[in-house]
């Protein structure tokens, strides 16, 4: 049965408590900086795709924390949090990734 994004915003705060939003957000952040410092070795054609991608998803959370202060409407900001969700999934297996993050 699929789940719902209301559904999934629950699961994501349920994850640790009310600061799980912020965790998943500073958790991906640090893992894109991770990326973005690894980005300086690769050749400059593949750097640039790395980065951009760094970019637009660093463009979400911050589209996330601007969403969450200015109080946007629920479903807006579980649409964000089902993306950011998403977006941990793919440092599962990073020791630092909760699994209750995953949508």
């Amino acid at each position: 049965m699929p789940v719902t994004d209301s559904e999934l915003t629950q699961r994501i705060v349920a994850a640790s408590g009310p600061p799980a939003v912020d965790d998943l957000t500073t958790f991906l952040r640090k893992r894109f900086a991770e990326r973005r410092a690894e980005a300086r070795n690769l050749p400059l054609g593949q750097a640039q795709q790395t980065v951009a991608s760094i970019d637009a998803q660093e463009a979400v959370l911050d589209e996330l924390d601007a969403s969450l202060s200015t109080g946007k409407p629920r479903p807006y900001i579980d649409a964000l949090l089902y993306v950011a969700g998403r977006m941990g999934g793919q440092f599962d297996t990073h020791p630092d990734y909760r699994h209750g993050w995953r949508p």
